[in-house]
């Protein structure tokens, strides 16, 4: 069945999945993307965000990211391990993926820059930031408090 949300895939030319882990309560995939550009799934706004581990300041959990909300504020899409962002200056430029460790150092997240996008607007493009073994780009979505499946939540670009 073709999907109805309006909502463009942020990956042009079709979202291949490499992976995908669903909870009772949370969708989360893992589509192919060598360092392609990512695009706004409709209007709203973008959050530039970078997460990494306090004690020796390299990308850990979802690296480079972001997080884009609907104008409405009901659909929000985050988008990991970018390579870089449109518009915003990455502050650590390290691109490699980190292990996940089990020691108990904390993790921060910052917001390097805010901005309001069109649909379709370019917003960065995917790598293999924070924890990440290879490039590829996660993606969650989120309607009306609802986690919903990113492989097939989205309308494909023509």
């Amino acid at each position: 069945a073709a999907n109805l949300s309006g909502f463009l895939a942020p990956l042009k030319g079709g979202m291949q999945i490499t992976g995908s882990s669903c909870t009772t309560h949370s969708f989360k995939s893992d589509f192919k993307a060598s360092y392609q550009n990512l695009y706004a799934p409709g209007d709203g706004t973008v959050e530039f965000r970078q997460t990494y581990s306090t004690r020796n300041h390299k990308l850990t959990s979802y690296g480079s990211w972001v997080r884009w909300t609907s104008t409405d504020g009901k659909t929000v899409v985050i988008m990991a391990h970018l390579s870089s962002f449109n518009g915003v200056s990455l502050r650590y430029t390290s691109n490699y993926g980190y292990p996940c460790s089990s020691s108990k150092v904390a993790s921060r997240t910052v917001t390097l820059g805010t901005k309001k996008v069109a649909k379709g607007e370019l917003i960065g493009v995917s790598g293999s930031s924070g924890n990440s073994s290879a490039p590829h780009c996660h993606i969650e979505v989120t309607q009306n408090g609802t986690s919903k499946n990113p492989a097939t939540f989205f309308t494909q670009w023509n």
